[in-house]
Parts: structure tokens; C-alpha cells; sequence
């Protein structure tokens, strides 16, 4: 099973309109204050990109940037990068 499948949206409903209330990635369910602590990216952001229809997992970690040659190695290494600047 992939981890698209483990990750999902949580809503509530108030006053009528329909408010994300969690996010799940890879089976835990966190506030978004929660997955801000934990990324660094502020929920607001989180909550923008997910109503933008990125999937989760990168709305709260970033989504990968290519790949990067190592020192003319001809070795090719993926990268992420997170939004706050931090590399993996």
C-alpha cells in the first residue's frame, strides 16, 4: 500500500461550511498546529496548499526538488526540500 493511501484530509463541518479539523500521513492524525511544530511550515500555509489540492504529505513537508549530482560522481541522489529552507 503506497503512502498516498495513508494520508487524507479530516474535516468537520461549522456553521455549514466545511473546515479541515486534522491532516493524516502515513496513519497519524495531527492538528495542523501539530504538523507546524513538526515541519515548520505555519498551519495557515498548510491549510492553503491543501485547499489548493496538493495532496498532505506535501502541503506539510514540501514537495521534492529533483535530483542532484553528487560531485560529478554520476551518482544522482534525490533531495527534498522542506518550504522553511531546510534540507533532508
Amino acid at each position: 500500500m503506497s503512502n498516498e493511501n495513508k494520508d487524507r484530509i479530516n474535516y468537520k463541518t461549522k456553521a455549514g461550511k466545511k473546515i479541515i479539523e486534522s491532516v493524516t500521513i502515513d496513519g497519524k492524525t495531527q492538528p495542523l498546529r501539530d504538523w507546524e511544530r513538526l515541519s515548520g511550515v505555519s498551519s495557515g500555509t498548510i491549510r492553503a496548499r491543501l485547499y489548493k489540492g496538493i495532496t498532505p504529505r506535501e502541503a506539510v513537508f514540501g514537495k521534492a526538488q529533483g535530483t542532484k549530482n553528487i560531485m560529478g560522481s554520476g551518482i544522482d541522489t534525490h533531495v527534498m526540500r522542506i518550504a522553511n529552507g531546510a534540507w533532508r
